[in-house]
């Protein structure tokens, strides 16, 4: 096994530095970056001063005050014009046109300008045959720690406990080994953890932004967080329903504005990619979607019929969602019924019933180019029903998105501690569908997710147990049931690995990676090996989240009950993926 010191080179080169990069040296992931553009700044401030005062005085006889010629001009040669040549244009050089090709300046160059895209996954994330997740670095909190957001660029890592602080850690260094362990928080762990968590900040979750609240109110635990993604401000749920948001880049948690609907805690905060919206789920069973740049609620969304314990958004490219829970029928294609052709609802003649048998030529050939259109369509689906395949693979009609971040921003999931799980889209109040829930299987859902293409759902339920969902067909009914061994606890939380290959199931005893294609084979061989891998860290707890960072290098876990039954570690976990192919 390598040292430390290895692997600390190791995470400074290439990854933090590429990171860092990534940037811009004006964002509040680059602090030095922003003291290097103000001293730039003041250093040309105080060149110009220095000109200004300095400057020698003309020895011309003129008016104008110049030093080489004689006329009023206020320029420095012999014509009427505004500059220093000899041609008429407003520049200094000969080329009769308003730009100056041989200008020079005594201000320092401007810094390049960075882009501030995130960099996507690596190739062989997407692309290999299994993941190898090893446990580097633990931050104990001494509390439940219900909720963690982290910046796109992994530069600040932010938790939320029972205890009602926010919590503010520095990835990079805690990853890179700045901070060991102490031998008694070793203890718990297995061997490859020895790095600790380097907290920087905290602050509080409380109604300090209430005029009306007490100044000796207790704090709130924080059962939601939602982080900009420069850091700039942050959401938190409050225990009486109202959400917080506070600064975090200056004047770390100072409460600015409250957003109050929810009568009861709020367990969810999904903030939109756009940063100007939010989502926010509650133990009052309302969904709302906020408008952050007035602080009003856009729409309620109906459906839930418990608490609200997931809000995810769907990877873009999937097929589309069947409405209600009826299976999708087949639509026909043919546009002839006993030798007459039908006419479009929209045009005139439906409308009063009546269908002039006087076609011109140009229509009836439009009528043959669409017609052969059809047969063609209809040999293609034939083709398609006699495969012996069936059905094909969601990783097969739709791979991958590039980046973990692609997401539509109209279709989401919401599911409810009962277990229901409902499909919305922002722009209606209703849901679009529900999905079933199986005979035998106890009510309960704490975590749901979608796939990496969006075709499918994942649930955890309570009988160690994880349905599968498609959108392919009916959602009435799961298509597969991924049955973890026997006492292993309710599955608390769920991640699709970006393989569309694996999946990791958190369960109270463990934490698990399954192979999706492997269980489809032990299914028809019982005698097979188990289709999972045990992922080192945590054990006896329940887990409150599984994160993956954009490049698909960190796996980060949080040990936590989120307000509901159940002990946990109360623990953050960070460890690295390695592709295996």
């Amino acid at each position: 096994m390598d040292s430390d010191d290895d692997r600390d080179e190791e995470y400074q080169s290439p990854s933090t530095t590429r990171y860092q990069e990534s940037q811009d040296p004006r964002s509040p992931v680059d602090i030095d970056g922003d003291a290097e553009m103000e001293d730039a700044e003041g250093e040309e401030d105080m060149d110009e001063e220095a000109d200004a005062e300095g400057e020698p005085e003309d020895d011309d006889e003129d008016a104008d005050g110049e030093p080489d010629d004689d006329e009023n001009d206020n320029d420095n040669d012999a014509d009427n014009d505004a500059d220093n040549d000899a041609d008429n244009d407003a520049d200094n050089d000969n080329d009769n046109d308003n730009d100056n090709d041989n200008e020079e300046t005594t201000a320092p160059s401007p810094r390049p300008q960075t882009s501030h895209r995130i960099q996507g996954p690596d190739p062989r994330a997407t692309t290999c045959t299994t993941y190898e997740i090893t446990p580097y670095m633990a931050a104990p909190h001494a509390t439940s720690v219900n909720v963690m957001a982290a910046t796109p660029c992994m530069r600040w890592l932010f938790t939320g406990g029972s205890d009602g602080y926010v919590r503010k850690f520095d990835f990079f260094g805690s990853m890179n080994g700045k901070l060991p362990l102490t031998v008694a928080q070793r203890h718990p762990f297995v061997d490859t953890v020895t790095r600790a968590g380097i907290l920087v900040s905290y602050w509080e979750n409380d109604m300090s932004g209430v005029p009306t609240a007490p100044s000796n109110q207790p704090l709130s635990p924080v059962y939601s967080l939602a982080v900009h993604s420069q850091a700039i401000w942050a959401l938190t749920g409050l225990q009486s329903g109202h959400i917080n948001l506070q600064t975090v880049r200056h004047e770390e948690g100072r409460t600015i504005h409250l957003l109050q609907r929810h009568t009861t805690p709020v367990s969810v905060l999904r903030l939109g990619q756009d940063e100007t919206s939010v989502l926010s789920g509650g133990w009052d069973k309302n969904i709302y979607d906020w408008d952050l740049n007035t602080g009003n609620v856009l729409r309620t969304f109906d459906g839930c019929t418990g608490q609200v314990s997931t809000i995810a958004f769907r990877p873009e490219g999937g097929v589309p969602i069947p409405v209600g829970n009826s299976p999708p029928t087949k639509t026909p294609l043919t546009r002839r019924d006993s030798g007459k052709k039908s006419v479009g609802p929209g045009s005139p003649d439906s409308l009063f019933d009546d269908v002039d048998d006087d076609v011109d030529d140009d229509a009836e050939g439009e009528a043959e180019d669409v017609d052969a259109l059809e047969k063609e369509l209809e040999a293609q689906l034939e083709d398609f029903d006699a495969s012996p395949k069936g059905e094909p693979d969601s990783s097969e009609t739709n791979p991958p998105p590039d980046s973990p971040t692609l997401v539509s921003q109209s279709t989401f999931l919401a599911s409810s501690y009962d277990g229901n799980v409902t499909i919305h889209d922002r722009r209606s109040p209703t849901p679009i569908t529900k999905l079933g829930l199986a005979r035998g299987v106890p009510p309960w859902c704490m975590t749901a997710t979608w796939s990496i293409d969006g075709n499918s759902i994942f649930v955890g339920r309570r009988n160690q147990s994880v349905e599968e969902y498609s959108l392919h067909s009916s959602p009435s009914q799961p298509i597969r049931t991924i049955r973890l061994p026997a006492n292993s606890g309710a599955v608390s939380a769920v991640y699709a690995m970006p393989n569309a290959r694996h999946l990791v199931c958190a369960s109270n005893d463990n934490i698990r990676l399954y192979d999706l294609k492997a269980e489809e084979v032990k299914e028809k061989d019982r005698g097979g090996a188990p289709p999972f891998w045990i992922v080192p860290g945590h054990h006896g707890g329940v887990v409150s989240g599984i994160m993956l960072d954009p490049t698909c290098r960190f796996l980060l876990t949080t040990g936590g009950n989120r307000g509901w039954e159940g002990t946990s570690t109360d623990v953050l976990m960070c460890s690295e993926i390695e592709y295996r192919d």
